[in-house]
Parts: structure tokens; sequence; C-alpha cells
């Protein structure tokens, strides 16, 4: 099993208590009680790979979805200490440095989801479907040996599209924060 992404409308309030978790249950209780969450599942990779054509982060604004920038907590080591943790750290250094990984949560701000949530109104996901090589797509290997060029594959990923494009027209329309959960 990959990696799915999930995506949860939240206030500010709720943005600024993410700042202040130490722990994996305080941190879902704030993800139960978002106003809304959608699960995209493996369509992510997909559907970042369409928006930018790229596999990885892109000077994008659909990249953003995949690979936000703003995090609820600022870490206590340093970007350099955080490249060379695993060679150099001690056991507890790179215990404490996943841990602050793990619970930190990456989001969209309100002002992000607006220029996402526009940007999106312009796609044509069905003509960014039909054109797609997908044998491209498992060459680069997203999510290789899932996708093929056939109707379960296109409906799968337009339905996980239409689901993003809905939930994120409503944070837009709210003015709501989006947080981004890799698992």
């Amino acid at each position: 099993m990959g990696m799915v992404i999930s995506y949860y409308r939240v206030t500010e309030k709720e943005i600024q208590a993410l700042s202040k978790i130490k722990d994996f249950k305080s941190r879902n209780l704030i993800f139960n009680q978002a106003e809304e969450n959608i699960d995209i599942d493996k369509s992510w990779e997909f559907l970042h790979y369409l928006l930018t054509k790229e596999k990885y982060p892109a000077k994008h604004v659909a990249s953003k979805l995949v690979y936000p920038n703003l995090f609820a907590m600022e870490s206590s080591f340093t970007e350099e200490q955080s490249e060379t943790i695993s060679e150099t750290g001690t056991p507890e250094e790179i215990d404490k440095y996943w841990m602050e990984v793990e619970l930190n949560t990456m989001y969209l701000s309100p002002e992000e989801v607006v220029e996402i949530s526009d940007f999106l109104q312009s796609v044509k996901m069905d003509k960014l479907i039909s054109e797609c090589d997908f044998a491209k797509v498992n060459e680069l290997e997203i999510y290789p040996g899932v996708w093929n060029d056939d109707d379960e594959s296109k409906i799968y990923i337009k339905e996980n599209y239409d689901t993003l494009f809905s939930f994120l027209e409503r944070a837009a329309k709210e003015k709501n924060y989006v947080i981004v959960s890799k698992e």
C-alpha cells in the first residue's frame, strides 16, 4: 500500500491549536473536528502530474495541493540538521526529529486555497485525462502498474478530481485553511 492524501477544512483557530500539539492523539482530535474532510487515495500523485506535467514539486500553483510550504509547528532543527540528521544524529535526536516531522502538519492558507480553486476553474480535466499518456505515467513510476488507459482508471481519476475540486471550492468560499495530510 502506498501513500494517500487527505484534506481537512479548518479554521484559523484550529491551525493555531495545531502549532501547540505534542502528540498524535491531540492532533487527530483536531482532524476529527474539521468542518469537512476528503480522501483522494492514490490519485493524488496522478492528479499532480496531470495538473503540473511534473512528478515532483513544481513551480506551479497546483503543486501546493501535494507539496504545501506552510507548517503548523516551527522545527527545533535547522535546515542543515534536517538534511544530515540520519547520518550525524544520536538515536534520541533522530527519534525527536521524526516525531516532530510526523506531528508537523502541512496546510494551505485561505489565500492559497482561493488561488488553487481559481486555477482549477480553468482546468478541463476530461481533456487532460483523454490526452494523458498512461504508459509515460507508469514509466515515471507514478504508482506504477496501477494506471491503465481504460475506463476504470479514467473514472477513478475524474471522480477524485471532482471531489477535490468541490471541496476546494467550498473551502475557498468559506475562507478556510486546508490541512494536507499524507499517510
